[in-house]
């Protein structure tokens, strides 16, 4: 139940993100510096996520019509799933750019992919030993987008800087 449960959160985190998702980045992003930092909010294997969900799903169908060999297969596919899909997505690096009125989130890698968050859409920054994680109003669920980086502290600087929004400790 666990499974379906957090795969099913990652899910309705990835459909609230799309939200954010844009086509071009703002004229005005070109003006400022970025910083890299990872992860990008949607992941490109977001299949997998809907794969994971699924097996988990059946898992728990098939554990409660106590159906045990079947269910155990379905949920180790299911942890397979979910750890490909995060794992190749925790890797892909994002280019941040603080601007006066919000954070640009642009992909390193692939095709293009821009997430422009709204300074009105952020409720908080929040530092930690890792880097940061920027906590939204929406979606309700998984609204925390963490982001690792080595250059937190300049990286903070600069959303202060830009947006008022002051971080948290």
């Amino acid at each position: 139940m666990a499974s379906v449960v957090s795969s099913g959160l990652y899910l309705l985190r990835a459909k609230g993100l799309t939200h954010y998702q844009i086509e071009t980045p703002p004229p005005e992003a070109m003006e400022f510096a970025d910083f890299p930092v990872k992860p990008l909010p949607l992941y490109p294997r977001l299949w997998l996520l809907g794969l994971a969900f699924l097996f988990s799903a059946s898992a728990a169908i098939l554990a409660i019509a106590k159906f045990e060999i079947p269910a155990s297969v379905a949920l180790i596919f299911a942890i397979i799933a979910f750890f490909s899909y995060d794992l190749p997505g925790a890797a892909v690096m994002a280019k941040l750019t603080a601007l006066p009125n919000g954070i640009l989130l642009e992909n390193v890698k692939g095709p293009p992919s821009f997430f422009f968050l709204q300074k009105e859409d952020i409720k908080s920054i929040v530092s930690t030993n890792s880097g940061f994680y920027i906590e939204l109003y929406k979606p309700a669920l998984g609204n925390r987008m963490p982001m690792k980086t080595n250059r937190a502290e300049e990286i903070l600087e600069k959303i202060e800087e830009m947006t008022g929004i002051v971080p948290k400790q």
